[in-house]
Parts: C-alpha cells; sequence; structure tokens
C-alpha cells in the first residue's frame, strides 16, 4: 500500500490538470448523474484522491474522504476545508456508513477480497455501494494512455466483471449490477445503460458496480 501512497503522492500536484480535458469532464458528468443516488445519509468516499466526488456533488451531506496518500490528502483539504478526509485504508476502519463510493480506479489498489470484506464490514445494513474500479480494457491500454496515473498500471488488480461478480454473491450483496463504462477504443462516451456496457464490460475501462448488503 505504501508504493500506491508514493506513487499518487507525486502525481498529487498536476492531477487535477491532468484529468481536465473535455472527455474526463464529460465522463464527470454522466458519473454524476449515476453516482448522486449513493449519496443520501453518510458517505464513505474510499479513495477520495483530491475530492473529485464533492466538486461533482458539492453539496453532499455526512461525507468522510479516505485516502492513503498525504499528497493527495492535502490538495483535499486545499479545495474542501470543511470536509472530513484523513489517512486511512478504507476497507479497514471501524466506522459504518449508509453508502459506500468508490470512483475512477480507486477500488483496483486492493484486492476483491479486501474491498468486499470492507463493504461487508462498513455498511450500515441495507447500505448502498457504488465502486469504480479499472476494467481489463484499461489495463490493456495503459501502456499507451494519456494520463500520468496509467505509468503505476502494474499496481492495479485486474479483476474481471465475472470475479466481482461472484466475490460479491459470496459475502451476500444484493441486487449487484455490473457494467461498464467508456468502451475500448471509442472516441465517444459508452453511456451507462448502452447494452454493450452490460454485454461487454471487461472491454471498457472501467466496471460500475452497484448494489446493497
Amino acid at each position: 500500500m505504501s508504493t500506491v501512497a508514493e506513487s499518487y503522492d507525486r502525481l498529487a500536484q498536476g492531477y487535477d490538470a491532468d484529468y481536465g480535458t473535455p472527455m474526463n469532464r464529460a465522463e464527470e458528468r454522466e458519473i454524476s448523474r449515476l453516482v448522486e443516488p449513493y449519496t443520501r445519509g453518510t458517505l464513505l468516499d474510499a479513495g477520495c484522491g483530491t475530492g473529485l466526488l464533492l466538486d461533482m456533488l458539492p453539496t453532499i451531506a455526512g461525507y468522510t474522504g479516505v485516502d492513503l496518500s498525504a499528497g493527495m490528502l492535502e490538495k483535499h483539504k486545499q479545495k474542501h476545508p470543511s470536509r472530513v478526509a484523513h489517512r486511512a485504508d478504507a476497507w479497514s476502519g471501524l466506522q459504518k456508513f449508509h453508502n459506500i463510493v468508490s470512483l475512477f480506479g480507486s477500488p483496483s489498489y486492493s484486492s476483491v477480497v479486501e474491498v468486499t470484506d470492507g463493504l461487508r464490514n462498513r455498511l450500515r445494513p441495507r447500505g448502498n455501494f457504488f465502486l469504480m474500479p479499472y476494467a481489463a480494457g484499461r489495463t490493456k491500454t495503459a501502456a499507451t494512455g494519456e494520463h500520468l496515473v496509467d505509468a503505476h498500471a502494474a499496481l492495479w488488480y485486474d479483476t474481471s466483471a465475472a470475479e466481482w461478480q461472484a466475490s460479491l454473491k459470496t459475502i451476500g450483496a444484493r441486487n449487484v449490477v455490473v457494467r461498464g463504462f467508456n468502451l475500448l477504443g471509442s472516441k465517444r462516451l459508452l453511456r451507462a445503460e448502452a447494452p454493450l456496457a452490460h454485454r461487454f464490460p471487461d472491454r471498457c475501462q472501467y466496471l460500475i458496480i452497484t448494489g446493497v448488503m
């Protein structure tokens, strides 16, 4: 985990600018629409980084951000000084939440077992989760990716949609939906409701995984 934190410490200063392209903004608008129903009640932003979730939805109440990178958290504090955010492993704490949100690849820096055990232990009964790990499509294109974070692809866990489904079933998660986001090779944003996102999630750049504990 220290390797992940050190990598993001080096990226922190220019991270928001690196993800400031028109395509990134289109992705964020789409994700803000999808994630908004998972922000009612207390919320753990697992792998909060510089505070993108708050950038997208600034009126979220009951927010707690957690990240391993001190550099990313410093940027978070500068942007959102009144919000709670601290350095810790998001999946091993004791406090329970109504919702857990983990965006844009953050779940992929922990094993699927660590993430699913964290959901089981940190969500309140009938609590909701919205996860966005990297999909195989992102892993395959990382070597030629446009963003600085692609240089650290060796740190990612490459877990298929089927593996996520099976692990979530093991912990008793309900209403689980796994779909893809941003189809590999497309210059246009693939909406999460598109049939291709459901049929070929592992060809996409990200998975979107939702459900209830």
